[in-house]
């Protein structure tokens, strides 16, 4: 009886010590994992302050690859490499499908053409940097969905096969809703040729958008619905785990707060021939910004923070 009360009190100690190795790993790599979230919304804020001052495409693709980056390293960290995988390529398919299809046929997102303005190859029709933007901002827009639903795994069971990918979607067409204009209408790195209600940007354009990271969403959430062996990680029970991606999401609007106090306000003319101020189009997509993007990001904190 004694030899049976000593042996459940060293199995109890052993359970204890295992117990907090497995908390002192968590605390450790959320401490790096914050370190590295740090840095690079601080690489970020020096690239994107880089790009509005000097209007060089450089420093853009190369936070482009650091947020592709970040989303690999966390994708995997999350699912694992192989679900990664696939993400990747459901991404890369569908987002180089859809951006074609359009520039022949206008479907879905309207009548429109790159530019020369882009640097590195091309796939085809298509800059091949754009395949990178997909692939980052849609990772984060897909775990910025999960929090919003308290989603702390990688599964995905009943209804969520539907609803993970529509709140997905319209987080990720937020983004696009801050950057499109910037893009096209004052970068001229892709052209509408019927401009559009939306500082030269179309309507149907973002309804495109929303087909097209919905096609790849959905997608991804059958798959995960039929694997029946999702990847377990303890770092899904760290809060840090969770609050880099959204800084990270909402990092892609700094360079609005940016263009407001660098760029001065200029007239150009889209290709319907409207006249636009610089300045107007700066600050509505920064107003946008904060109450799209910064209002998601505030309360996905405020979820993580009170689970």
């Amino acid at each position: 009886m004694v030899y049976r009360s000593l042996r459940s009190v060293n199995k109890t100690k052993d359970l204890e010590s295992l117990g907090g190795k497995v908390l002192k790993r968590e605390l450790k790599i959320g401490k790096k994992i914050i370190f590295a979230g740090i840095l690079l919304v601080v690489l970020s804020a020096i690239l994107f302050t880089a790009s509005a001052m000097t209007r060089d495409p450089i420093y853009a693709s190369i936070n482009t690859i650091l947020f592709l980056a970040f989303a690999l390293y966390h994708g995997a960290k999350r699912y694992g490499w192989k679900t990664m995988l696939l993400f990747t390529g459901l991404v890369t398919v569908v987002s180089w499908s859809y951006e074609t299809l359009s520039i022949l046929t206008g479907f879905p997102f309207g009548h429109y053409n790159y530019t020369q303005n882009f640097i590195g190859p091309w796939v085809g029709l298509v800059p091949a940097l754009i395949i990178p933007a997909y692939l980052a901002m849609g990772y984060l827009s897909w775990t910025v969905a999960s929090i919003l639903l308290d989603k702390k795994d990688s599964s995905v069971k009943g209804s969520e096969v539907l609803l993970l990918p529509l709140l997905s979607s319209f987080v990720m067409v937020m983004w696009d809703l801050t950057m499109d204009p910037l893009g096209s209408t004052i970068g001229q790195f892709w052209s509408w040729h019927n401009g559009g209600a939306y500082f030269g940007v179309p309507f149907v354009n973002f309804m495109g958008w929303f087909l097209c990271v919905f096609t790849f969403y959905l997608l991804f959430a059958i798959y995960l619905k039929s694997n029946k062996n999702p990847n377990p990680n303890i770092l899904i029970k760290n809060k840090a785990f969770w609050v880099l991606p959204v800084l990270m999401y909402v990092g892609r609007t700094i360079l609005n707060f940016f263009a407001v106090v660098l760029e001065e306000s200029v007239q150009i003319v889209s290709n319907e021939g409207h006249v636009w101020w610089t300045g107007d189009i700066f600050q509505s997509l920064l107003l946008v910004s904060i109450f799209t993007m910064g209002f998601v990001a505030f309360y996905s904190i405020v979820r993580i923070s009170r689970s």
